[in-house]
C-alpha cells in the first residue's frame, strides 16, 4: 500500500512540471510579442519555472512527510505480534498468574485439541500449573506427554504473574533418546546361594537340581534377547538391554520364583538364587563393580533375592525365603585372622552394639573386648548405663577388675577416637541404630560383626564386614571367632554366661532359629564355663516388667487373621517398656494361628515397634518398608511420629508384603 502511494504522488509532481513548463513557454512568447528583448524575456520565464518547481517540490515533500506521521505503523500495532504468533506453528499461549489461558495461538488449540477458551487452565490440560513451570530454573522445560507425542514446556513470567507459555516438540529427539535407553547393556551377577546345603540335604539330585536350574536360568535369557554365562560353578553373568531390565522389574522378577518352586526331592527346603543387578550409567567396567556390589549385598541379606543397584539408590525385591546357616570353619578362621590383625594394627579398640543394648549386643562387646585384652590392646565399650540389661552386665562382670574402666560413655569414647583407633561395631548395621553415630563417622578404621540383614551400603567400606543373616545371634559368631583365633581365646565364666545369655536370647532358649553352628557355639562357651542356669537368671522378670507388660496385653488385635498387633497407648512410657514390647511380642506368638506379632509404644517423641516371627512371615521385610531391620524373624524400628501413625504405616506395609 505504501509503496502505491508512493508511486502516485511522483506521477501528480511530474503533471504538475509538464502543465508548469506549457504556462511559462506561453508567457514567454507574451513577452516576445510585448516587445521584450528576448534574452530577458528567457531569464524571468526561466527564474519562475526554477522557483515553482523547487516551491512544488518542497510541498509535495512536507505532505509526504504529514501524511506518514499520521500513518499507523502496523508493524508497531498492539494486534500485530499476536497476528504473528497465530501463524506460528509453536504452541502459544498467554496466561494469567493462577493459570487461566487467556490468549492461545492456532497451534495450541489443536495442541490441547480445544478452543483457545478464557475457561481452560493449564493444570486442566497438562495436569500441573505454573508453579511447575518456575521451578524449572535451568530453562530445561518441563517434560509432557500427549497424544503419543513428547513435548519441552517453557514459560516466561511477567511482573505481573501473568505469564508466556510454548511448548516444543521433541517427539523425535525423545524417541531415539527411549531407543538408545533401551538398548543400553546391563549386566547382572547370578548365584545359586543354597546348593551347598542342599547337596548335604539331597546328594543324589543335586546334579539334577543345578541342571534344572541351569536349564530355567538360560530360558529366561533367552526370552530376554540375552546372554548368560557360567563362569564359575553355580555362579552365572548375565548380559541383557535395559527394556529387558524394565520387563524384569514390572514381573518383579518372577525368576525368583520360578526357582523356588523347583522340586528338591524329599525336602522342604527350596533352592533360590541371589542376583546382583547394577542400572547405572557409565562404562562396563563400572557396571560390572557395581553388579557384584549388588550381589554381595543380596547374599548379606540371606540371598533369595535381587539387588538393584541404580543411580537414585538400592532395591531389593524377593527375600521371601528365611536363610539357612551356610557358614564354615575356614571362613570363620579367615575371619578371625583378619580381625586379630586389625587389632594388633590398632592404638586401642572402641566398641559398640545397638541403641538399646540387649544380651546379644552385650555379650558380643564382651568377646571382642576379650579378643582385644588377648592381643594387648586396650578396649572400650560404648554403653548406656541406664539401660537395664546393661546394669545386669555390669553386676554380673564386677568381679572381674579387667573391665573396672572398659564401659564409657558416648563423649567419654569421642576423647579415646585416635588416628589408628579400631571401632568394631557388632549385632547393627544400620547407621540409624547405632549406641553412637557420631563416633562411627569419624573412626578410620571399622569392622561390623553382626547377624542382621544388611538395610543398604555402608556410607564408608569397612576394613572387615561379617554379615551373616543366617546365623542365630552375634555372640554364636563371635564366638567361633574365638574359638578359631591362633591362641584360642580364654573366657571368663562371666564372660561365657553372657554370651550364652546372647544365644539363649535370640534363639529363644534354643527353640527358634539354631542350627548345628549354634549349638556348637554354645558347646564352646559351656567348655569356656558358662552355666546355662545362671545365664537364665539374667532373664528374670520383676514385678514391674509384668506390670508393664500387662499394659500391652491389655490392648491386643488380630489384623489379616495371623498378625497380633498390641499397642501400648500410655504416656508415661520409659526405655523400659521398650524392653517389655519385645516380651510382649515373644509371648503373642504363643497364640493359637499367629505366625507373626507387633507391639508397639510411644517413648517421648518416637513410636517403637518390636516384631516377632513364627518363621513363616519375614517380620524384617516388613519393618524395612517403615524405616526399621533386624532379622527374618525378629525385628524392630523406631519412627518420630505418634503411635497412631505408626500403627497405620505398619498396617500398610503388612498389606502389601501380604499382598504381595
Amino acid at each position: 500500500m505504501k509503496k502505491n502511494q508512493k508511486n502516485g504522488g511522483s506521477t501528480l509532481q511530474s503533471v504538475l512540471c509538464i502543465l508548469l513548463a506549457v504556462v511559462m513557454f506561453f508567457v514567454l512568447h507574451r513577452l516576445l510579442v510585448s516587445g521584450v528583448k528576448a534574452l530577458t524575456a528567457f531569464f524571468i520565464v526561466l527564474s519562475v519555472y526554477l522557483f515553482l518547481t523547487v516551491l512544488f517540490l518542497l510541498l509535495g515533500r512536507l505532505m509526504r512527510s504529514k501524511g506518514k506521521a499520521e500513518e499507523p505503523d502496523e508493524i508497531l500495532s498492539e494486534d500485530r505480534p499476536l497476528a504473528i504468533c497465530n501463524n506460528l506453528s509453536t504452541p502459544i499461549v498467554l496466561c494469567n498468574e493462577n493459570g487461566l489461558i487467556t490468549w492461545g495461538n492456532r497451534s495450541f488449540s489443536e495442541l490441547s485439541d480445544v478452543s483457545a477458551s478464557k475457561t481452560r487452565t493449564l493444570r486442566s490440560i497438562m495436569g500441573f500449573g505454573l508453579e511447575r513451570l518456575s521451578e524449572d530454573e535451568d530453562n530445561e522445560g518441563v517434560l509432557w506427554e500427549n497424544a503419543g507425542r513428547s513435548y519441552r514446556v517453557y514459560s516466561k513470567n511477567s511482573a505481573d504473574g501473568s505469564a508466556l507459555v510454548w511448548w516444543e516438540d521433541i517427539t523425535e529427539a525423545e524417541t531415539l533418546r527411549r531407543l538408545r535407553e533401551d538398548e543400553d547393556p546391563l549386566l547382572a551377577y547370578i548365584v545359586i546361594d543354597n546348593i551347598e546345603e542342599l547337596t548335604q540335604i539331597e546328594r543324589e539330585n543335586t546334579a539334577s537340581l543345578a541342571s534344572a536350574i541351569s536349564h530355567i536360568l538360560l530360558e529366561w535369557a533367552a526370552g530376554a534377547g540375552g546372554v548368560i554365562k557360567e563362569f564359575e560353578r553355580n555362579k552365572f553373568i548375565f548380559l541383557f538391554t535395559r527394556a529387558s531390565y524394565n520387563r524384569f522389574a514390572e514381573e518383579k522378577f518372577s525368576i525368583l520364583d520360578k526357582i523356588r518352586w523347583i522340586p528338591v526331592g524329599k525336602s522342604d527346603f527350596p533352592a533360590t538364587i541371589s542376583i546382583g543387578i547394577s542400572t547405572i550409567s557409565g562404562t562396563l567396567s563400572e557396571k560390572d563393580a557395581a553388579a557384584k556390589a549388588a550381589l554381595e549385598l543380596a547374599l548379606a541379606r540371606g540371598g533369595d533375592q535381587a539387588v538393584i543397584k541404580s543411580e537414585s539408590g538400592i532395591e531389593f525385591i524377593g527375600g521371601m525365603t528365611k536363610s539357612s546357616q551356610k557358614r564354615s570353619t575356614v571362613k570363620s578362621r579367615a575371619i578371625a585372622d583378619k580381625l586379630t590383625n586389625l587389632i594388633y594394627d590398632s592404638s586401642n579398640v572402641i566398641i559398640m552394639g545397638h541403641k538399646y543394648a540387649d544380651f546379644d549386643a552385650l555379650g558380643a562387646c564382651v568377646g571382642i573386648a576379650r579378643l582385644s585384652m588377648q592381643c594387648g590392646k586396650a578396649c572400650y565399650i560404648i554403653a548406656d548405663r541406664n539401660n537395664p540389661d546393661f546394669i545386669k552386665c555390669s553386676n554380673k562382670l564386677k568381679s572381674l577388675h579387667a573391665y573396672d574402666n572398659v564401659f564409657v560413655s558416648a563423649a567419654e569414647a569421642a576423647e579415646l577416637n585416635y588416628s589408628d583407633t579400631l571401632l568394631v561395631i557388632v549385632d547393627v548395621n544400620n547407621p540409624t541404630q547405632f549406641e553412637d553415630a557420631e563416633i562411627a563417622g569419624s573412626v578410620r578404621k571399622i569392622a561390623f560383626i553382626d547377624h542382621h540383614r544388611m538395610t543398604g551400603e555402608f556410607a564408608r567400606p569397612p576394613l572387615l564386614h561379617y554379615i551373616e543373616p543366617s546365623a542365630s545371634s552375634t555372640c554364636e559368631l563371635i564366638s567361633e571367632i574365638l574359638e578359631q583365633t591362633t591362641a584360642g581365646a580364654k573366657l571368663s565364666k562371666q564372660e561365657a554366661d553372657l554370651m550364652f545369655a546372647g544365644i539363649m536370647l535370640d534363639t529363644k532358649r534354643f527353640v527358634v532359629n539354631t542350627g548345628v553352628r549354634t549349638f556348637s557355639a554354645a558347646q564352646y562357651l559351656r567348655g569356656q564355663g558358662a552355666n546355662p542356669n545362671e545365664a537364665q537368671e539374667l532373664f528374670k522378670t520383676g514385678l514391674d516388667d509384668l506390670v508393664r507388660q500387662a499394659k500391652f496385653e491389655t490392648n491386643v488385635q488380630i489384623y489379616r487373621k495371623v498378625i497380633a498387633i498390641s499397642v501400648n497407648t500410655a504416656e508415661d512410657n520409659t526405655a523400659a517398656d521398650r524392653i517389655a514390647a519385645a516380651k510382649v511380642a515373644d509371648n503373642l506368638l504363643t497364640v493359637d494361628g499367629v505366625l507373626a506379632s507387633f507391639a508397639l509404644c510411644q517413648i517421648d517423641d518416637k513410636a517403637r515397634i518390636s516384631a516377632r516371627s513364627t518363621g513363616k512371615i519375614n517380620v524384617q521385610k516388613i519393618l524395612e518398608a517403615i524405616g526399621g531391620g533386624g532379622h527374618y524373624d525378629s525385628a524392630a524400628t523406631e519412627m518420630t511420629c505418634t503411635i497412631e501413625e505408626a500403627l497405620s504405616s505398619l498396617k500398610n506395609a503388612i498389606d502389601c508384603y501380604l499382598d504381595d
